[in-house]
């Protein structure tokens, strides 16, 4: 016989919304409008996705949904449930309303719940239905601990992976047990005095700049500036700049292969004029023998490649941190 279910609105006590520090579940949106009012149009589109966002909590339901709005076109991802750090399932969004079930009369046990929202749709109206009878509380993160910050574009958004939960930046959070705040923009990393001024607001631990390939050929005196600004702004946070990964295109094109040198260049040579600011090497996160990490179209990692990049990453960072 099917437990009787009751539907809660998020945001509410019972959950923790993870990844929005601006809007936190009122809007699903990484700006807030009063933010985006001043920014490019290509950041206040891409601000709408809740790249990395998620909702957490403990519960021993036996069974569980979801209503959510879709109000975009679907991409690569959909909704991920995570459940105790293992990938239960993921789920597609329409463009209208959804109302989706995810599991029903399953054995009841107290567990943590992640659900990831999608990093490339804008959504609103979110419910989750649970047992009547259950426990549930929100899953909190430690608040004494600042966030890593990433920010760049469609690499650290996640493009590439059909799964949310699958950025880079989201699975550092996972490893680390650390909040982890996703400033991906889809080609629009590009380093906006304004967009940054924007992302400094989130107290940090750590900021990753990681502009990749979307910089394009613009001075180096953009790039420098940014790291000034973020020196000043947060003058205790550790800097992090990662130079472009490396993409299969690299192979064949060799007037792209020579763009992406002069990337790596530039944004090495513009770091090294910032007090404390770690520089790693993207090819030693995704180098030219990775090719099994790619997607189909040769640039953006698959989900392995990210799983690889958080690893690697973390290797690097882990010394900075003792």
């Amino acid at each position: 016989m099917s437990a009787k279910q009751q539907w809660l609105k998020v945001p509410s006590k019972h959950f923790y919304i993870g990844g929005l520090p601006f809007t936190h579940g009122v809007q699903w949106h990484r700006f807030s409008d009063l933010q985006t009012a001043a920014l490019i149009e290509e950041v206040r589109k891409q601000s709408r996705f809740p790249a990395g966002a998620m909702i957490r909590f403990y519960s021993d339901t036996g069974s569980l949904r979801l209503k959510i709005s879709a109000l975009s076109p679907a991409k690569e991802s959909g909704v991920d449930l995570v459940v105790d750090g293992d990938l239960w399932r993921t789920v597609r969004l329409s463009t209208d309303k959804n109302e989706i079930e995810f599991f029903k009369n399953i054995e009841r046990e107290y567990r943590l719940f992640e659900l990831y929202l999608p990093g490339d749709q804008a959504i609103s109206l979110v419910e989750i239905g649970v047992d009547v009878a259950c426990s549930i509380e929100p899953a909190t993160a430690s608040e004494e601990v600042p966030s890593n910050v990433f920010y760049g574009s469609s690499i650290v958004q996640g493009a590439g992976s059909k799964l949310s939960c699958m950025n880079y930046p989201s699975i550092i959070a996972r490893k680390l047990g650390t909040p982890s705040i996703n400033f991906g923009f889809y080609g629009a990393g590009r380093g906006e005095l304004e967009v940054v001024s924007e992302i400094l607001k989130v107290p940090a631990q750590t900021i990753v700049f990681d502009l990749g390939k979307s910089f394009g050929n613009q001075s180096a005196e953009i790039y420098r500036k940014m790291l000034q600004q973020a020196r000043d702004t947060q003058p205790d946070a550790r800097l992090v700049c990662v130079t472009p990964i490396y993409c299969l295109r690299e192979r064949y094109d060799t007037q792209f292969r020579e763009f992406s040198h002069v990337l790596r260049t530039k944004f090495s040579e513009q770091s090294a004029l910032i007090s404390g600011v770690t520089v790693i090497d993207g090819l030693q996160l995704l180098g030219e023998h990775d090719w099994a990490c790619f997607s189909p179209d040769g640039l953006h990692p698959n989900e392995w490649g990210y799983a690889r990049i958080a690893d690697r990453m973390i290797a690097k960072l882990q010394p900075i941190n003792h």
